[in-house]
């Protein structure tokens, strides 16, 4: 792997390696995912987007790149996980990134406008968590309800215990898996 682990495989990562720029002197605002989303939405560090850690929501007031896109113009999509809301939000307070969204009676069909995307296709959660809630568990369990199951560590035999809780070759086939 580009990035050094013999655990992980990450084919994908490593072709566009090979094809453009890596960095090796760089640095991030904040190491956790939803303040550096953030971030690179709105140009601002978290301090001033006020998006610090995993659990706090985004300031949707905030303009933000994908906004600005679309104000001049461009057709904007958001597709996988943009974490820019509290996955544990309660359903009052409205937020289509939370579970309890996902629980409301049509929310699939839901589609955004959201945070300057005109359309957006969420995952929600990541590794095994990717299957209880937004668009893709939705398309999964209806189109591939036999995979579900296949996100669990626990699913390939080819696993080693060891590997069971940060990573795990995922039983899932490839074509199907929300990375792809």
């Amino acid at each position: 792997s580009v990035t050094g682990n013999r655990v992980a495989h990450t084919a994908n990562i490593d072709r566009i390696a090979a094809r453009g720029a890596t960095f090796h002197r760089h640095f991030t605002p904040n190491q956790i995912c939803s303040p550096s989303r953030a971030t690179m939405a709105t140009g601002l560090y978290p301090r001033h987007h006020g998006l610090w850690r995993n659990g706090v929501a985004l300031d949707g007031r905030l303009p933000n790149l994908w906004q600005a896109l679309s104000l001049a113009g461009y057709a904007t999509k958001g597709v996988g996980k943009l974490h820019f809301q509290p996955l544990l939000a309660p359903v009052e307070r409205d937020m289509p990134e939370s579970l309890a969204y996902w629980e409301r009676p049509g929310c699939e069909d839901w589609h955004g406008p959201y945070f300057g995307f005109d359309a957006v296709d969420l995952v929600m959660g990541e590794a095994n968590e990717a299957t209880r809630a937004g668009h893709y568990a939705a398309w999964l369990k209806r189109n591939h309800p036999e995979v579900v199951d296949l996100y669990e560590p626990d699913a390939n035999p080819d696993s080693r215990a060891q590997d069971l809780n940060e990573v795990w070759k995922s039983a899932v086939p490839p074509e199907l898996h929300y990375t792809s």
